[in-house]
This record gives C-alpha cells, sequence and structure tokens, in this order.
C-alpha cells in the first residue's frame, strides 16, 4: 500500500528471497557483508547463476516458485508527450492534406510491470506508435523518455545500442533466422553485446528451458511448429533482459489454440514483473492485458483499466 498509494521507495530487509521477490522491483543478495549478486526481481529470482542465491531459491517451497502477479509501481518506465509523426501525402492538394497525422498528439504512461493492450484497425496508428517506441521510427514532435533517458537525437548507430540495452522485440513473423538453430537464434542479442560464447549459449539454453524448448534447442526454424518459432522469439527478446518487451500482433500468425498458449506464457512472463506493450486488433487478446489503450487515426480514443483475463 505504502508503495501503491505514496509512491516512496522502501528498502525491504529480509532474509526469505520468496516474500522479497513478492514486492521488489529490484533485489540485492547478501552473504556476510559481501553483496553477492544485484538485479532485475525477475533476472534474480528465474535466471540467477550464483551459488549463494541459489540456496535462498532451494529454500522457497515449491509451489511458491512462481512470482505472484506483484502490483505495478507508479514508477514510469515509458512516457511520451505530446507525440506527433506525420507521413508526406504526394497526392495532397493543400496544407490540410499534404501531411497524413499517423499519430496526433499522444501521450502516454506506461509505469514498470504493466500489460498494455495497444488496441486499433489497420491504419490507426498502433504499429507508428510501436515503432516510436521501439527506436525503428523518429517522432517529428514531443518527447519519449525510457527509464529517465530521453530518446531523441538517435543517429542509427545510438539507436540500436539503446534497443540493445532497453527493448526486446516479438515480431508476428517471428524473424527467425532460418538457417541458424533455436539457441544460435536467442544468443544474438548477446552476441551483439559482446557476451563470451559459452556464457550466451548457457544464457540463451536457460531462456529456451523458461519457454519449454530446451529439447529443441539444436532444431532450425523449419523443423517448428508457428507456437514453437514464437517461443522462441519470446526467449531471443528475454535473453538480454530489457526492460520492455515490445510484441506486435505476437498471435497473428497462429491458430487461437496456440494464441492462448503464448498469451499464457506472456501473462507468466509479466507476474514476473517485465513491462510488455501488445499491439493487437484482436479483442479477446486484449482483453487479456491489465490495461488497454484504443487508437484511431492516430488518437487515444480510450485508455482504461481492464480486468485481465486469464488466457488458460
Amino acid at each position: 500500500e505504502i508503495k501503491t498509494e505514496y509512491n516512496t521507495s522502501t528498502i525491504f530487509i529480509s532474509h526469505d528471497l520468496g516474500v522479497v521477490a513478492g514486492i521488489a522491483d529490484k533485489i540485492i543478495v547478501m552473504c556476510e557483508g559481501t553483496i553477492r549478486e544485484t538485479g532485475d526481481t525477475d533476472a534474480v529470482f528465474y535466471h540467477s547463476s550464483n551459488d549463494y542465491t541459489k540456496k535462498l531459491l532451494d529454500a522457497i517451497p515449491e509451489g511458491a516458485k512462481i512470482l505472484p502477479n506483484r502490483v505495478t509501481s507508479n514508477e514510469p518506465l515509458v512516457e511520451v508527450s505530446n507525440l506527433k509523426t506525420f507521413f508526406k501525402n504526394e497526392s495532397g492538394k493543400n496544407d490540410d492534406d499534404r501531411y497524413i497525422k499517423a499519430v496526433n498528439n499522444v501521450s502516454l504512461t506506461i509505469p514498470r510491470g504493466e500489460i498494455l493492450g495497444l488496441v486499433g484497425e489497420s491504419g490507426s496508428g498502433k504499429s507508428t506508435l510501436l515503432n516510436i517506441l521501439g527506436m525503428l521510427d523518429l517522432l517529428d514532435k514531443g518527447s519519449y523518455d525510457l527509464d529517465g533517458v530521453p530518446i531523441k537525437d538517435l543517429d542509427e548507430t545510438k539507436a540500436a545500442n539503446y534497443r540493445n540495452k532497453f527493448l526486446g522485440f516479438v515480431f508476428q513473423s517471428f524473424n527467425l533466422i532460418n538457417y541458424k538453430t533455436a539457441l544460435e537464434n536467442v544468443t544474438l542479442p548477446l552476441y551483439y553485446q559482446g557476451v563470451k560464447r559459452k556464457e550466451r549459449e548457457e544464457e540463451a539454453l536457460k531462456y529456451l528451458d523458461d519457454v519449454g524448448l530446451k529439447e529443441w534447442a539444436t532444431h532450425l526454424p523449419s523443423e517448428l511448429s508457428g507456437g514453437q518459432k514464437q517461443r522462441v522469439a519470446i526467449a531471443r527478446a528475454l535473453v538480454s533482459k530489457p526492460k520492455v518487451l515490445l510484441a506486435d500482433e505476437p498471435t497473428g500468425a497462429l491458430d487461437s489454440k496456440t494464441s492462448k498458449e503464448v498469451m499464457a506464457l506472456i501473462q507468466d512472463i509479466n507476474k514476473s514483473g517485465k513491462t510488455i506493450l501488445i499491439v493487437t486488433h484482436e479483442e479477446d487478446i486484449a482483453n487479456m492485458c491489465s490495461r488497454i489503450v484504443r487508437l484511431k487515426d492516430g488518437v487515444i480514443l480510450e485508455d482504461k483499466k481492464n480486468k485481465m483475463i486469464k488466457a488458460i
């Protein structure tokens, strides 16, 4: 209540890692006056490689090994204000229709730990907004801050570095490299971060295990089903421990049963505290999010909290 109502920073000290993980955004593990590990809660709880932390995790009862659906912090992770993006209309006959307002004066704040559904029909501006948040397109007017960092004046190199540091991407068409195995696809973000081969393969295997595909690590994308390909793509998006996961129509190429399975996985990832933005035109997928923002003609029509429906 202190965290959510008063937006007060809190240091919580306990011997019980399971209790701390249930409410904390970040964790510091200490032993005999020494910091053994520090990191975001989901990274420490699910992906620790520290022996002392593993002992603490082993002491947690089996039924409590999944993080509860922690309340989101009021602290904003993504902030956009008065965002405008224009596309030139070559057939325009006057100043009013010479430019198309793809995103028109959009202001949006996304707190840490939220799963947000960005909904709209084709041409609503949702993909353009996602591309701006993903630093794939430039904004023409307004401001964009990500984890307190102003996103502006980016050349392609700086944008690529920021994307690798802050963001994970999941696409409708998976965007896997066909001649690389599942494991090799997942290691790619770590390769670009300069992580050594053995370490990045170990990390990638952990994330494949998390999405239920450890046994498929050596298989090529052509040997995987659509649902399995999307799970590999999700593992690849998470392996660099991004601040935000951006998913563009993640279920668009899947049947309804597989769509629910993928959304169940995404909801589990959100329970660990990960901030997720899902672009979709499907109402049932939007209803699996805790907040829905509806766009039309580049303008936000509706922004509401949602009673999230469990995927499975």
